[in-house]
């Protein structure tokens, strides 16, 4: 894909791409990235940041011959990025889940899949405090990406595995994407995925059956669980936790 992209990945100048990733796609980047009246010179590093995106979906639509192009990135600074190259169509679905679940997941001692060293063998881990913070932050750059005129719709993680069908078509229909909604039921085919790192889950294939995952609620030791409730609280509140 690199070639149809790039004409080949050693054509892709990483310092620059390095450079231009620090200065439009970082959390102390992101209001001056949002903001209608940023500068000149921020706007130009942007679209030519988000060009290099935008040949990698027309190239991923080409050898898939698909119609719609799903980036699974989960971080709003680079969807503010994105906004600034009008080539790109964007709708952005924000998947959330309780704050105190994700605090819980990203405590767990979980074992990177493509680690073969034993080097950086785990995956990130936070405390309860930092996670709340980082839930918070990348819950209110996604509502401000409104700046932006940027397509938006919410899922809960709680809704889509409790009834996935219907709440994927609701979704998809407040993107303008009902054509897209798939025909589903609780079990989902999972097949070869083209991709080098992420969570476990992603390097599976085969018949994946959907269940809530509530062991936090349990397992979570409870001040813990009290602290990050806390922290996040106005928040959860506006998302009906």
């Amino acid at each position: 894909m690199g070639s149809i992209a790039f004409g080949g990945w050693d054509r892709v100048d990483l310092a620059l791409l390095n450079a231009l990733r620090d200065a439009v796609d970082r959390h102390r980047r992101f209001l001056s990235v949002v903001n209608p009246l940023s500068s000149n010179a921020l706007r130009a590093a942007a679209r030519t940041y988000a060009d290099y995106y935008a040949k990698i979906y027309r190239a991923a639509q080409q050898v898939s011959d698909a119609q719609l192009v799903v980036d699974s990135g989960k971080h709003p600074t680079l969807a503010a990025a994105l906004t600034h190259d009008t080539s790109i169509d964007l709708r952005v679905l924000h998947l959330i889940r309780d704050s105190v679940a994700v605090a819980y997941s990203w405590s767990k001692e979980v074992h990177r899949p493509e680690s073969r060293s034993g080097i950086n063998d785990l995956m990130a881990q936070y405390s309860g405090t930092y996670s709340a913070m980082l839930w918070n932050l990348t819950a209110l750059e996604t509502e401000a990406l409104a700046l932006r005129h940027t397509a938006t719709a919410r899922m809960r993680y709680e809704d889509f595995v409790t009834n996935p069908a219907e709440t994927l078509r609701v979704t998809l229909t407040r993107l303008n994407l009902a054509q897209f909604s798939p025909q589903m039921d609780r079990a989902v085919t999972l097949r070869a995925q083209h991709t080098v790192s992420g969570n476990p889950v992603r390097f599976e294939r085969g018949t994946l059956t959907l269940r809530k995952d509530d062991a936090w609620r349990t397992a979570m030791d409870t001040q813990e669980r009290r602290k990050v409730a806390l922290l996040s609280s106005p928040l959860r509140k506006v998302y009906g936790y």
